[in-house]
């Protein structure tokens, strides 16, 4: 890979990071602690539900559906980190000997030495 072509793939993938990707995980993030702050009232409230003696098959039909929704958002989140690292190595962004990626301030390393900025592996062809 030339200089040229790593500095276009890299403004790609730092723009796809940046602008397509920033709304799904930030979201899933929000839900997961919101998710886990109604888990949190809703055992206490079935605590206090079950020490007064009433049934509390409601609560925990909410609890499950919290529990299901904290599961979904989490494999999104996660998710969504795997396809940030395919698109890197899709578009030749990782170091071959680390798998370390060369992009925002290590991409800037990387651009100016021509190295990775984590091994020092030669990153570009001898002939560029």
């Amino acid at each position: 890979m030339t200089k040229a072509e790593f500095l276009s793939k890299q403004k790609e993938a730092e723009y796809a990071i940046r602008e397509k990707g920033k709304f799904i995980p930030w979201l899933s993030l929000m839900i997961t602690i919101a998710m886990v702050a109604g888990i949190g009232m809703l055992a206490g409230f079935f605590r206090w539900t079950v020490y007064n003696g009433d049934p509390a098959y409601g609560l925990l039909w909410e609890i499950a559906f919290c529990l299901l929704v904290l599961c979904i958002t989490s494999y999104e989140h996660r998710y969504s980190g795997q396809k940030t690292v395919a698109l890197l190595k899709k578009l030749g962004l990782t170091c071959p000997i680390c798998d370390r990626s060369s992009i925002f301030d290590n991409g800037k390393i990387t651009a100016k030495t021509g190295q990775c900025s984590h091994c020092d592996h030669s990153f570009f062809d001898p002939a560029s």
